[in-house]
């Protein structure tokens, strides 16, 4: 659907295959994703849009599950999870046109036991937000909480990224402080 003025709005016109759950522009391209899937149009032909399969995943593991698309710092980020090791790691991506991917998953091992609570439980990233200085990324898992921040999303992310707070679903930034949401609690990150 597109509009110019968020009143009136075009017809709209099926562009995935699978569907679209988040969406992130950086005013020339759209860029979504759902599950295993990223797609990208242009808002010059919103109408056709092409879908990146299948993603490059990182050896060893398999296919992505995406939960959240963003776009800061000249990059389109995606944040998820994938089965590596017998379990569910963290996944993250970036691109600087929404074309060209590169997916990483955590490999710092010492940085795989902290997300994963000591154990080897599940945990993902659900949630991804930008301040302006660095993307902040919120863990989920089995008895699991915390993030991971960094100021260069082409980094590979180590124990130093890493803070442990209440287990977020959510991440945001209010221009002052980043919050974490759950379904029954609201935690400050101080990073």
């Amino acid at each position: 659907l597109t509009s110019t003025d968020g009143v009136t709005w075009s017809t709209p016109v099926d562009i995935s295959n699978n569907g679209i759950n988040h969406v992130a522009t950086n005013g020339v391209n759209i860029v979504y994703v759902d599950g295993d899937t990223i797609g990208y149009t242009s808002f010059a032909n919103p109408g056709t849009a092409t879908e990146i399969t299948p993603v490059p995943v990182p050896s060893g593991t398999g296919p992505v599950n995406f939960n959240q698309i963003i776009y800061g710092g000249g990059y389109f980020v995606v944040a998820g999870e994938c089965p590596f090791g017998g379990y569910n790691v963290p996944v993250y991506g970036y691109s600087s046109d929404g074309v060209n991917w590169t997916v990483k998953t955590i490999t710092d091992s010492s940085l795989q036991l902290a997300l994963a609570n000591n154990t080897s439980e599940d945990c993902r990233f659900s949630d991804i937000d930008y301040n302006g200085v660095g993307f902040n990324f919120a863990v989920v898992g089995n008895n699991v909480g915390g993030g991971v921040y960094t100021t260069d999303i082409t980094e590979t992310f180590t124990l130093t990224n890493y803070f442990g707070m209440v287990p977020g679903v959510q991440v945001a930034w209010n221009g002052d402080t980043w919050f974490y949401f759950n379904t029954s609690e609201i935690g400050r990150a101080h990073v």
